[in-house]
């Protein structure tokens, strides 16, 4: 369910981060082909390629989000 116009989008927003469980939610999301090339083009890292990253946020209904965008090659690392 989404709001019907943009001036229903803040009570909404608000409405899903105080019904979330009180257990936090992890998302863990790769990223590659296309998308993978254009991060490695705007990132500031010193290596010149990255050919996948990794995309881990997690939500709690007591917290802030937290969001890491991290190029998989440093993982390994």
């Amino acid at each position: 369910v989404a709001p019907n116009n943009i001036g229903e989008l803040e009570g909404f927003v608000l409405g899903f981060f105080q019904h979330l469980p009180s257990t936090s939610i992890l998302c863990i999301s790769l990223i590659g082909g296309d998308c993978a090339n254009f991060l490695s083009e705007m990132s500031l890292l010193p290596c010149a390629h990255v050919s996948a990253w990794i995309f881990l946020s997690r939500l709690a209904q007591n917290q802030q989000p937290v969001s890491f965008l991290l190029p998989v090659d440093v993982i390994f690392q």
